[in-house]
């Protein structure tokens, strides 16, 4: 079985040029999620294509065609609150052109699951991680089942829309598998912090343990990852994929400060050459 999943461009204003002037000199950062997923999907056997359209600058003519040699049986996106309209124009074309079923997922899924399924393109529907619901779909994909009673889930059955809201979420991050950075050119990947390549994006909990009003972040239940985990991430990073500016995209990487403190001596012991950026509150 295999699946395509799909990183596009998705333009706040196409006609503000001075917004693309200003991305182009931003970097591109890897398309964490999809790469999350990618390592979901591959856990359960699954051959994955990873295209990102942004950091290779590929036209859809250039996609296309990667994606026919590739001969996926779906195609897989992400979507954004702020993007989503421009990622569902790219979705209509690559429907039109490859006839194929589109799984999406995504932080704008996970708050607006109605009003995304009702883009008829959209036949499969993660809502929010995908660690749980993503092997179960998976498996009943594979095996022709029916998708009756999945949680975390939405699809079409007869014309009609069926979404189950109960979200399902690890607790255990320690046990998700690292993204799959193999099917990248981390080479390619960098931001306006970064100092050297290779570069990327990487996370050591998930959620926040502050409620802010204005951000999405507090529906999700705060996990840490183990420093040790963490750690053997960066290693891992490090020597298989060169990689030597690590950005943490945690919401609040200090919220703990004994877990910082054991991160910062087991990363002092590893002895590694490399450059490393968090947020804080």
């Amino acid at each position: 079985m295999k699946i395509s999943l799909i990183f596009t461009p998705s333009e706040l204003n196409r006609n503000f040029s001075e917004c693309r002037n200003r991305d182009k000199h931003m970097g591109h950062i890897p398309p964490s999620s999809l790469l999350s997923v990618a390592a979901v999907l591959e856990k359960e056997g699954v051959e994955v294509q990873l295209i990102d359209m942004v950091a290779e600058g590929l036209s859809y003519e250039d996609t296309l065609r990667r994606i026919k040699e590739f001969s996926p049986v779906m195609l897989g996106f992400t979507l954004a609150t702020y993007g989503f309209h421009s990622v569902m124009d790219w979705i209509k074309k690559f429907k039109k052109d490859t006839q194929l079923p589109i799984l999406a997922g995504g932080a704008h899924a996970i708050i607006y699951p109605d009003e995304t399924m009702t883009h008829p393109d959209i036949d499969y529907l993660i809502l929010g991680e995908a660690d749980y619901p993503l092997p179960k779909f998976i498996n009943c994909f594979k095996n022709g089942l029916n998708f009756d009673g999945m949680k975390s889930f939405g699809y079409r059955k007869n014309g009609q829309v069926i979404i189950d809201k109960a979200i399902e979420n690890i607790k255990d991050i320690d046990n998700v598998p690292f993204p799959s950075l193999h099917l990248i050119k981390n080479e390619l990947y960098g931001s306006i912090l970064s100092q050297r390549k290779n570069y990327t994006a990487l996370m050591s909990s998930r959620g926040c343990p502050y409620r802010c009003t204005f951000c999405d972040q507090k529906k999700i239940p705060y996990r840490m990852r183990s420093p040790k985990s963490f750690v053997e991430e960066v290693k891992r990073n490090y020597t298989q994929f060169g990689i030597k500016d690590f950005d943490v995209w945690d919401s609040t990487f200090t919220a703990n400060k004994k877990r910082v403190m054991e991160i910062c001596e087991l990363l002092e012991k590893e002895k590694m050459n490399i450059n490393w950026y968090i947020r804080a509150r």
